[in-house]
């Protein structure tokens, strides 16, 4: 397995605060940045396309987890989540399978909270990946964006108003750090490659 410098991100959404915290301590010492919710509208306040993973209380103040995980699916989130409960009597495994998510019960063991830290990982954007690994300048990360979109050198100077000799600059310096990173490329588009490959063997 390769590994990244880019951390998964998982929202932990909980009315329990002890319980929260739990959860959330056992995601940091394993390397996860963790985001902390207490309400349906509290979590929402995050970019849903910035967590790559979400822990959902099925029962929060202000409504149901599946409430949240409807939300989350209708808005086109596909990061993978975790439905779950202290109560030992219900089982909502059909439930947070019809929303894409897997049921467990509280607290947490700690091979459920790896395979979500795993499965988060994968989910994380190949351009945040690079962001990480390579350090990328903005316009950097402009530029592999543009490209990752399959946008031209031409295109590319267009859409950020700048020359093609400019780009190739900006690529040339993109090309450098990857290789000096490990990845192997000799154009943009094997970089791309590479990390897709990286994400996917993760």
């Amino acid at each position: 397995m390769e590994g990244t410098n880019a951390r998964p991100r998982i929202m932990v959404v909980d009315g329990h605060d002890d319980e929260r915290r739990t959860t959330t301590r056992m995601l940091r010492v394993r390397g996860a940045t963790v985001f902390e919710a207490s309400t349906i509208e509290g979590a929402l306040s995050e970019s849903i396309d910035g967590v790559d993973g979400w822990i959902v209380d099925h029962k929060l103040p202000n409504g149901r987890g599946t409430n949240l995980l409807h939300i989350l699916r209708t808005e086109g989130s596909a990061a993978p989540a975790l439905l779950v409960t202290n109560d030992g009597s219900i089982s909502l495994a059909g439930l947070a399978a019809a929303f894409g998510a897997t049921f467990h019960g509280k607290p947490l063991l700690p091979e459920v909270v790896d395979a979500l830290i795993h499965d988060a990982e994968r989910a994380i954007p190949v351009g945040r990946r690079l962001n990480a690994d390579l350090r990328l300048t903005e316009r950097e990360r402009e530029v592999v964006a543009q490209r990752a979109d399959g946008i031209c050198r031409a295109g590319i100077a267009g859409a950020l108003n700048i020359t093609e000799d400019a780009v190739k600059s900006r690529v040339r310096g993109i090309l450098k750090k990857a290789n000096m990173a490990g990845y192997a490329c000799d154009t943009l588009d094997d970089l791309l490659l590479d990390a897709h490959r990286r994400r996917d063997a993760s």
